[in-house]
């Protein structure tokens, strides 16, 4: 079960470099790059429900749910209170006020890393400063 229209695969196997991968009959295969022993990719543009992901003889289904859900549970709650307007992020970002009646907020992301130093969570510099060694 993936929401918002794209999942992310990996896929292993052998004769990678000749694989087609298609999403509901199209080909998606532009969407992987060759890691190491895998193909890993973000498959967008799935409609909502089901969809099938092949590649050679493999066929994987794919559940798509709206961004907004309901994805495990029945519909939402009421009264549903949106607390997006004063939300702060780890990265001490406030949110904002909501974009629809079901408290969306655009997508955003942060990086952040903890420091050997000190333990805290920082957020990491869209550029590097020099000397900083991030470790994955």
């Amino acid at each position: 079960m993936v929401s918002d229209g794209n999942v992310l695969l990996g896929i292993t196997g052998r004769r990678l470099d000749e694989l087609t991968v298609k999403l509901n009959g199209k080909d998606v295969t532009d969407a992987f790059t060759r890691q190491s022993d895998r193909l890993i990719g973000v498959v967008e543009g799935l409609v909502n429900g089901r969809n099938s992901i092949t590649a050679a003889n493999a066929r994987l289904v794919v559940t798509n749910y709206p961004r907004t859900g309901p994805m495990l549970a029945g519909p939402h709650e009421t009264p549903f209170i949106c607390g997006t307007a004063g939300f702060i992020t780890l990265a001490k970002v406030k949110l904002g006020p909501p974009t629809d009646t079901n408290c969306s907020v655009p997508t955003r992301i942060d990086y952040l890393y903890r420091s050997t130093i000190d333990r805290s969570l920082k957020v990491l510099p869209a550029t590097r400063p020099a000397g900083l060694h991030v470790r994955w």
